[in-house]
């Protein structure tokens, strides 16, 4: 979970804010989940998070020399609460309809295949999103590698 909160109520500039999804949220595109502006679909961010994991590792029943596991994963949570002060219409001090921002709860579950290549760790992920809003960017397969020092 993370929460951040304005020094003395200034609001929280978007470059400060939680952004999930991708690694961070299978499932979802990087800044996938979360409050999104609807008239450019640019994402805004939350001040607030909450994502839970679990992963179960499977037998893949392939030889370990092959540096191949498999697991199984359900990735849940939810991510919103930007400041009023964007959310606000200022002409009119009403809500900006094209401003969403919600706390609903965000779920995938999918397939993770790990590879501890020559090149490096290597991982590859199928989702399959279980909860979403329809703002949401979603996708179903991801490709991502690492380092190790």
């Amino acid at each position: 979970t993370g929460y951040v909160s304005g020094w003395n109520g200034d609001p929280i500039r978007i470059n400060d804010r939680f952004f999930k999804g991708g690694n961070t949220f299978r499932g979802f595109e990087t800044a996938g989940m979360g409050a999104r502006d609807l008239t450019t679909t640019d994402a805004l961010g939350g001040n607030f998070y909450a994502i839970g994991t679990i992963e179960l590792t499977v037998p893949n029943y392939l030889p370990d020399e092959y540096g191949i596991k498999t697991s199984l994963f359900a990735d849940v949570g939810t991510l919103g609460m930007i400041d009023d002060r964007y959310t606000v219409d200022p002409v009119t001090g009403l809500p900006n309809p094209n401003i969403v921002d919600d706390l609903s709860l965000r779920a995938a579950a999918g397939v993770s295949i790990h590879w501890r290549s020559p090149m490096g760790p290597i991982r590859f992920d199928l989702s399959k999103v279980l909860s979403q809003e329809d703002y949401d960017k979603t996708e179903t397969f991801r490709f991502s590698t690492s380092t190790q020092f």
